[in-house]
């Protein structure tokens, strides 16, 4: 798989790496890229510590987490439906299936996420869908000024979705 080095100083550079590489504990590199033709994963300071707190959220979760989406590149990320600004293209958030969760259990993880993103003095963001979570760091690269907990799973007539102050 190909992934793109880039350098504080604005630098970057690509080499070709093992899909199999693990890039923390317990996610390999062929979970969180792209699959397709091109750059499959990016790799910068801001990667860095998304993969730490993907890290620690999965730690704290105790159980697998299989990715669904992680990085994608802006002209697939559109053809998949997914917003010009999403997190998902500058490789600092991911989709994971869920299933049978409570409501107590969704509210745990965006706790959690809140929390480990305060420990590094970022903003985070988690959206909850009927089979999957969304979880996301960075979300002032966006504008937020604080932590975004969405719930997509009971849209009403006049609402796509349920902003959850965290």
């Amino acid at each position: 798989m190909k992934v793109e080095f880039q350098l504080k100083n604005g630098k970057s550079f690509t080499v070709e790496v093992n899909k199999e590489t693990y890039l923390t504990k317990n996610f390999k590199l062929k979970e969180l890229a792209y699959s397709g033709s091109g750059i499959n994963f990016i790799m910068n300071a801001d990667v860095d510590v998304w993969l730490s707190i993907l890290q620690d959220f999965r730690l704290w979760y105790n159980a697998p987490i299989t990715p669904n989406s992680g990085y994608r590149p802006a002209e697939y990320n559109k053809k998949v439906g997914g917003v010009s600004n999403s997190l998902h293209i500058r490789n600092l958030a991911i989709d994971f299936s869920v299933k049978n969760m409570t409501d107590t259990r969704y509210m745990a993880c965006a706790y959690k996420l809140k929390e480990l993103c305060q420990k590094r003095g970022i903003i985070g963001e988690i959206n909850f869908y009927s089979t999957y979570i969304h979880i996301g760091v960075f979300a002032e690269k966006n504008g937020y000024k604080e932590f975004q907990c969405r719930d997509y799973r009971k849209p009403t007539s006049t609402k796509k979705y349920t902003l959850i102050k965290i």
